[in-house]
């Protein structure tokens, strides 16, 4: 296993390095490391504190198909708060557009909810553009759908042919995310995202 030293990588540098890396300034001002092929999401507060919750994605090309499998989430919400109904959207977003929604089944009361659906987008329509992945929790009655966290991937920074899995962490505050990943090749064929602690 090959790993990488832990740097950033800025989209305006003239490196020719093929293990691009984003990077962004929290509210403090310090920098934060967000994995490979992350942005930060605009609308969204990046921040470097103590934050709740993960989803674990895996993002693929395969037959001129993106495939975008959303496997499950862990500890997306306190301890004493009633378990919630969620789901994932997925968008294609391309500047300020937000095109071509998916979105996962509803998993019933779980903190750690197992999605295991993969979403397909066509390939033609997702190069060149982002993906935005929500986490929402569905209210009951005529209350509105809560979004819970977000992260936004450019898919020009991540190599599609190879499988590409990773836990994203996001803060349960609407408006505030998290996201520290580092990058592990297993092989020639599959990249891993790990968590940072």
């Amino acid at each position: 296993m090959m790993g990488f030293s832990e740097r950033l990588y800025d989209r305006n540098s003239e490196s020719d390095d093929d293990d691009k890396w984003s990077q962004a300034r929290d509210e403090n001002g310090e920098m934060l490391k967000l994995g490979p092929g992350q942005v930060a999401p605009r609308g969204f507060k990046l921040i470097g504190g103590v934050q709740n919750g993960e989803v674990k994605l895996t993002l693929f090309l395969s037959k001129g198909t993106l495939e975008v499998e959303v496997i499950c989430a862990r500890e997306i919400c306190p301890g004493e708060r009633e378990e919630p109904d969620t789901y994932v959207k997925t968008y294609l977003r391309d500047g300020d557009r937000w095109l071509h929604k998916r979105k996962t089944r509803v998993v019933r009361h779980s903190r750690n909810p197992q999605y295991r659906q993969t979403l397909k987008y066509s390939s033609c329509d997702a190069l060149g553009r982002n993906i935005l992945v929500m986490l929402w929790e569905k209210k009951q009655g005529f209350e509105s759908n809560q979004g819970l966290g977000g992260a936004e991937v450019d898919l020009e920074l991540l190599p599609l042919t190879n499988l590409s899995v990773g836990w994203e962490k996001w803060a349960l505050e609407a408006g505030e995310l998290d996201l520290r990943l580092s990058l592990l090749l297993k092989d020639e064929t599959e990249s891993v995202v790990k968590i940072i602690s």
